[in-house]
This record gives structure tokens, sequence and C-alpha cells, in this order.
């Protein structure tokens, strides 16, 4: 396995199924990396 770094992007030559598992974990970490933060309420309520 190489790797090149690029300004913002690195290049890895792996087979095919690692190129699939690759690009979703670094979809994912893009998904958390600019995920914000959002206030919501809960309501509890007891019914006797």
């Amino acid at each position: 396995m190489h790797g090149q770094i690029g300004e913002d992007r690195i290049v890895i030559s792996v087979g095919r199924v690692m190129t699939c598992v690759l690009g979703m974990i670094v979809q994912r970490e893009r998904e958390i990396r600019n995920f914000v933060k959002t206030k919501y309420y809960k309501i509890n309520r007891r019914f006797w």
C-alpha cells in the first residue's frame, strides 16, 4: 500500500473492496467534522 500526501488529500493505492470501505470511512469522517450541535428539548411526563 503506497500513499502520497497532497495539499488536502491523500491518495492511497488499495484493492477494489478497500477502495469502497475507505470511501465510506472518508465520508463518515467528513460528516463528523461538519457536525453542528443543535439544542433540543425533551418532555418527560408521568401519568398516574
